[in-house]
């Protein structure tokens, strides 16, 4: 249990050398009559740690200085704390046992401020992993309502989803923290930071889209504007660093990451992952429809039964006649 030999506040103890140095016994058979006594001309923190009412002790308290790192993790404190639940169980069931004729004896509880920080800190921490799937929920919603598109949704979805992962690569193999409170609640609050850039930059391309202009065009657009943010964040994020309180230097030091790892993810993954699929999308569009050799797939895309590239015009059939000669492949006549 980690307790410093002779740093504690045990009542009993100082119960029984204040009955004995006046030459009583102890145990003492007038138990409360004696305990009102010592009370009385004990200091005030033994009356501070028990509560006499009706003739009868309420409640009371005992205290152990003990050797733990105040600054450990949930983790590193659970197993401490079941410990000393389990101890406490055990010699309570031991002297009420032994002490069977003296009644009901109130049960024991251990407490801690250590404990209870160690119980809010688990809490937080295994829920974490729903928290952080609903605000991953709430982006995809916020993509797919901006871009109305999924396939644009799940590319800034995925980089978001990344940028987490980095992040939390960062924290673990890099940094070499323990995932307490502090990184939790970092992931949660990050999730809103890392689909910033994505969004941006995917926004744009729908806007440029529509105007037949291309990723590039896209990127020229806002990607200044996405790297000027990164810039003014990670700055203001610069002053955390030299913070004496640990839990804001770690914040800096992870907000740092994640804002670079996503605007690493939003200019350079998400303009490749576009630019290829705008690529493959231009082959098919420009395959020859199947069933049919290269010349008369090439006289179907004029005469518009083929797939039409956007912004094409589609000639009507009428306006154009086909003429087609073995020797010579064919030949296109107005009409």
């Amino acid at each position: 249990l980690k307790v410093v030999p002779g740093l504690w506040n045990c009542w009993p103890l100082k119960m029984k050398e204040f009955l004995t140095m006046r030459g009583q016994a102890w145990p003492t058979s007038d138990f409360l009559p004696q305990l009102r006594h010592f009370v009385r001309e004990s200091p005030r923190w033994v009356g501070d740690h028990m509560d006499i009412d009706r003739g009868t002790a309420a409640w009371s308290q005992l205290d152990f200085n003990v050797e733990v790192d105040i600054w450990s993790s949930g983790r590193q404190v659970q197993p401490y704390m079941d410990l000393w639940e389990e101890t406490v169980v055990r010699v309570h069931r031991e002297v009420t046992e032994k002490h069977s004729s003296a009644g009901y004896l109130g049960t024991p509880v251990p407490v801690s401020d250590l404990f209870q920080r160690a119980e809010a800190e688990s809490r937080v921490v295994n829920s974490a992993l729903s928290s952080w799937l609903v605000s991953v929920a709430c982006a995809l919603i916020a993509l797919g309502i901006f871009t109305q598109s999924l396939w644009l949704s799940g590319i800034a979805c995925f980089a978001m989803l990344s940028t987490a992962a980095c992040s939390l690569f960062f924290i673990t193999s890099v940094f070499h923290w323990s995932f307490g409170l502090m990184e939790a609640v970092s992931l949660i609050i990050f999730c809103g930071f890392s689909v910033d850039y994505p969004l941006h930059v995917v926004q744009a391309y729908v806007h440029e889209r529509q105007r037949g202009a291309k990723v590039q065009d896209a990127i020229g657009e806002v990607g200044s504007a996405v790297a000027s943010g990164c810039v003014t964040t990670c700055g203001a994020a610069v002053f955390l660093l030299f913070c004496q309180i640990r839990i804001f230097t770690r914040f800096g030091q992870v907000l740092v990451v994640n804002m670079v790892c996503s605007l690493v993810f939003a200019l350079l993954w998400i303009p490749a992952v576009l630019e290829l699929s705008n690529h493959g999308l231009d082959l098919r569009q420009k395959r020859a429809p199947r069933g049919v050799d290269s010349d008369e797939g090439y006289a179907m895309g004029l005469l518009g039964e083929g797939r039409q590239t956007p912004g094409a015009v589609i000639r009507a059939p009428e306006r154009l006649m086909l003429e087609v000669d073995e020797s010579e492949g064919f030949a296109a006549l107005r009409g």
